[in-house]
């Protein structure tokens, strides 16, 4: 490995202040005192009380009969077509889903092209 040429470092140095100014080249630990890292510490004690779990019992819900993380309880409702009972499952579905209450299949097979009707009430 060759060794550091002082010259070429100096050079290096001297752009990135000409380019990025002088605070780029700065070393982070020539402002930190002492106070600076009582007050950092300080602060870090806080944090970590404030990120404390207040009560686990809080965290459970009971569903038939299991406890069960409230992070893993999924709220929403699932999603069928009102034709074929299918899930929704790709954007396509979702979309019809959201206009006609059907998945895509059902409008290509029973909207498209009977739309006014569809919309006056008739179903298959």
């Amino acid at each position: 490995m060759k060794e550091k040429d002082i010259n070429y470092v100096a050079a290096v140095e001297k752009a990135i202040s000409k380019k990025y100014g002088p605070e780029a080249i700065i070393n982070p630990r020539s402002g930190w005192d002492e106070e600076k890292e009582k007050l950092y510490k300080e602060q870090l004690g806080e944090l970590k009380e404030s990120n404390d779990l207040p009560n686990q019992e809080e965290e459970y819900e009971e569903v038939k009969g299991v406890l069960i993380h409230k992070k893993l309880i999924n709220k929403r409702k699932r999603k069928n077509c009102s034709c074929c009972e299918s899930k929704i499952k790709n954007l396509d579905d979702d979309i019809c889903h959201t206009k006609y209450k059907t998945c895509f299949k059902c409008y290509i097979q029973y909207i498209e092209g009977r739309l006014m009707r569809w919309e006056e009430g008739w179903r298959p």
